[in-house]
């Protein structure tokens, strides 16, 4: 061969062999995206399926007659919701709010809130129950609770991570639209709040009327979910497979 045709071969095989290489990225990338999605489905439905056994004992015990546990730390208090807990502390009833347009048995109402200060300063807001909204709005139901310390029993609910809207102006700065997480730490200032809500079930002698909506712990919809992240990761496995298989006969052929 002269030198002539020497260099049109190698030039000619130059960019093949690049070609070759940027081909053979894309499929390794394409393969470790497949795995990386693998991974990742596998590891949100075990999360689910952890999350539905955590819910079914939560069920368990809230149907237990009586049973209760001491409320967790605040950092790990997220994880609780549902759960029935038993307190100790103060009431600090100045502190109270009312959660505004609370229906019962037809009837407006509000919620009366008050914050329980525990042992080492931090609120945890109660929610006491039901009261019938009066004629004048500028004169919301506080009845009285005893005083010293209390220990009560209830179950611990997440409150809505929606905003909320305070109702009326700086006369009503009390009265809220619903009960949120961050008006809850506003209002202790300060002192650390839970970001769960009590729902009180022990009776405190102030009247209000404590009928609790069922709660939903849900752990068959932590299952399904678990589901579709388990079929998302067959999925992902089977078309990864697929693509290599048909790499490889590509570059047999």
């Amino acid at each position: 061969m002269s030198h002539s045709g020497m260099l049109v071969t190698q030039c000619s095989s130059a960019p093949a062999a690049s070609a070759s290489r940027r081909a053979a990225l894309r499929r390794a990338v394409a393969l470790l995206a497949g795995f990386a999605c693998c991974v990742l489905f596998l590891a949100l439905g075990r999360w689910q399926m952890q999350r539905a056994d955590f819910k079914a004992s939560l069920a368990a015990s809230h149907a237990a007659a009586g049973a209760a546990q001491a409320l967790p730390a605040s950092a790990d208090a997220t994880h609780y919701d549902g759960a029935r807990v038993s307190v100790r502390g103060h009431w600090w009833v100045e502190r109270s709010v009312w959660v505004d347009n609370r229906t019962h048995a037809g009837r407006a109402g509000v919620h009366v809130v008050t914050p329980l200060v525990l042992a080492d300063g931090s609120w945890l807001f109660v929610n006491r129950g039901w009261a019938p909204m009066p004629a004048d709005r500028a004169q919301l139901p506080l009845p009285p609770l005893q005083v010293g310390e209390q220990t009560l029993l209830g179950v611990a609910v997440l409150p809505s991570t929606q905003g909320f809207t305070l109702a009326g102006g700086d006369a009503r700065e009390a009265l809220w639209s619903r009960i949120d997480a961050t008006q809850m730490q506003r209002r202790a200032g300060a002192a650390k709040a839970y970001p769960l809500l009590l729902q009180l079930e022990s009776d405190v002698g102030d009247g209000l009327v404590r009928e609790w909506a069922p709660l939903a712990f849900g752990p068959e919809k932590h299952r399904g979910y678990a589901m579709q992240w388990f079929l998302l990761a067959a999925l992902a496995a089977g078309l990864t497979l697929w693509f290599g298989m048909r790499s490889l006969r590509r570059d047999e052929a």
